[in-house]
This record gives structure tokens, sequence and C-alpha cells, in this order.
């Protein structure tokens, strides 16, 4: 375009970026605790919606930065979705069940707001990274059911898709498989997040592992996971675990290894991982 002296009029303008909304409190915990919501350029009626979890070790390494997945959540809204960003309630304000109550109410926030939301309460898909992946499992295994929730509604947390990078699921096994950090050591990020050392806890750990909730007359919508084969702080088999448990039990789940990726490099930006997600979501939302 060629800039010039004068007043220059636009007509039948297309809007081309998403739209990011006010976050919206969906809770009060120990704090307000909100979904920040990004809507695509040109809205639609009832559209379909994704909850994303940002990893944080949940809490450990501090409150989550809801802007680290800024550019793959924005490739999911380029596509027609509306995504929202969900905060929650980190290990040293509480520990658990309190932000798996935290994200499973996100979940019933949504059904109970959709219209205002402008989007379809029947097409709710989850996301997470890391502690979010496990926080995204969780709502995918127990999000339907009673086990963590606190208050009354007539609408359950229960998701028809989900999508676990690399999150961390027997946390009773994660050194076996190999780590640059100690998980039975009392402050690592799964202990602080039960609250004590997980090995002298193993019932609450087993409460956190979604592959506890995996039986097969349990209602489990679809599940696609992604991890690195080089993960230094996940292992693999964690994802391995949770992707085995699925399938013996007949429920529906894809296991992608990311050969030579380790945890949330690069390679998870990649387009064909990206477009794999678009993908799935457009298959079991749209």
């Amino acid at each position: 375009m060629e800039f010039q002296d004068g007043v220059v009029v636009l007509r039948n303008l297309s809007p081309t970026v998403p739209v990011v909304e006010f976050p919206r409190v969906y809770r009060h915990a120990k704090r307000k605790l909100s979904i920040h919501f990004f809507y695509p350029p040109v809205r639609q009626e009832k559209s379909p919606v994704v909850l994303y979890i940002q990893g944080c070790a949940f809490g450990a390494s501090g409150p989550q930065y809801l802007l680290a997945s800024a550019p793959q959540i924005l490739y999911l809204v380029s596509k027609g979705f509306v995504v929202g960003s969900v905060e929650h309630t980190y290990s040293y304000e509480d520990t658990f069940p309190a932000a798996v109550i935290d994200v499973i109410e996100a979940v019933r926030y949504v059904k109970r707001e959709a219209s205002e939301l402008g989007v379809d309460p029947e097409r709710i898909g989850i996301w997470g990274a890391s502690s979010g992946g496990n926080l995204a499992a969780m709502v995918g295994v127990a999000g339907g059911s009673s086990e963590f929730v606190e208050s009354s509604s007539d609408c359950d947390g229960s998701v028809r898709a989900v999508v676990d990078w690399f999150g961390p699921t027997d946390f009773l096994r994660m050194n076996e498989a190999g780590s640059i950090q100690d998980h039975d050591a009392p402050d690592s990020p799964e202990s602080l997040y039960i609250g004590a050392p997980i090995q002298e806890q193993p019932e609450l750990a087993s409460r956190a592992n979604p592959i506890t909730y995996v039986t097969p007359d349990r209602p489990i919508p679809p599940f696609l996971i992604c991890h690195g084969d080089k993960d230094p702080f996940v292992p693999y088999q964690q994802s391995e675990l949770l992707y085995r448990a699925l399938k013996e039990h007949g429920h529906q789940a894809w296991l992608v290894r990311l050969e030579g990726e380790g945890h949330g490099t690069p390679g998870f930006s990649d387009q064909t991982v990206l477009d794999m997600v678009v993908d799935f979501f457009a298959k079991y939302l749209c």
C-alpha cells in the first residue's frame, strides 16, 4: 500500500486476526481464577471450544506463563475454534485435588455460560501441556463423574476430546524411567503437588494419576497423546502407560512419539504436529 497525503477511506473490511477478550472469572478459590478467551476473527454461533491448560510443574516452577503457548493457541483459533486458557490453583496455594477441581469447574462454567460465550456446550475439548497435560487427562477420565465436584449444578465436567502433551501420569514410576529430576524427593513438583513425598503417600499419588480412573465401563472421550522420546523431565514412559491403559480398556487413544524431542521443544510447534491437533479436534468437536 502506497501512503500519500490526504484522507483514505477503506470499505468492506474483513478482520483477519483473532480477538482476545478480557479474562472471565470462572471460580473463586484461593484467589480469583480466570479463563482468557481467544476468538476467531469472524465469530460463528455455537463455535467449538477448546480449554487449554498451560503447564507450570503444578506451580513448582512459578505461576502459569499464559503467553508461553500463544502461538499454538492462535493456530487453533485460526482454524475456527474458540480457545480458553485456564488459570488454576498452584501447589504452593493448595495441594491436590485443588487444581483438578478448578479445571473441571472451568468446563462446567463454559457449559453454563455457553450462550453468552458464543460456544456450543456440547462441543468442548481440553488440551494441556506438562502438568497441564496431567490436568487435561484428569478432566478426560473424571470430569463426567462426581469425584472432584464441590458444588451442585446441572452441568458436569465432561469433554468430547482430550489432547495431552507430555503430561505426567503415574508419579510413583517416574524415577524408574530415567529423569534429570528426582521425582521422589520431598521438593519435587509431584511431591509438592500432593503435599507430601510421593512414595510416602502412594494412595494420594494414585488419586492424582489419570490411569486410576480408566476402566472399561467409564465413559472416556478420545485421547491424542504427544510426547518427545528424549524428554528429560517427564519420561516418555508416562504417556506410554496412559495410552496402554486406555487401549487395554477399550477406549480410543493415539500416541504420537516425537523422535528426538524433549520437554516442549520446538518440534511441538511443527506444522505437522499442530495440524494433527487441529484435525483431532475437528474430528470430535465439529
